[in-house]
């Protein structure tokens, strides 16, 4: 007879090939109730941390593109660039208004 707490002599495995069997069988429980908690945790977890992450990276872009110094920048330049470009566009304008038609010939 067995003794409490010690499984009964007809559960024990009586072959090496059963030993192995049995082994194989308690790892795929352990597999399969590890794989279940991870599939809970990822479904519960999962679509919260990614609004997260996409809410995120949104807000760090337009924090980006609105208030970084480099956006400032950029955008001053491009009005300077437009606001020389006039100012060339005009002296030239001037200066061939001023000139007589005569010294605009190319004949000698």
């Amino acid at each position: 007879q067995a003794s409490f707490g010690a499984p009964a002599r007809h559960c024990r495995p009586t072959s090496p090939r059963a030993s192995a069997a049995v082994a194989v069988a308690a790892a795929a429980v352990a597999a399969a109730a590890m794989n279940a908690s991870l599939r809970t945790v990822l479904l519960r977890g999962g679509p919260p941390a990614a609004a997260s992450l996409c809410f995120g990276y949104a807000g760090w872009s337009a924090w980006e593109g609105y208030f970084c110094e480099g956006a400032v920048l950029s955008a001053k330049w491009e009005h300077e660039t437009l606001e020389l470009d006039q100012r060339r566009v005009r002296w030239v304008q001037s200066v061939a208004a001023s000139a007589s038609p005569s010294s605009l010939s190319l004949s000698s």
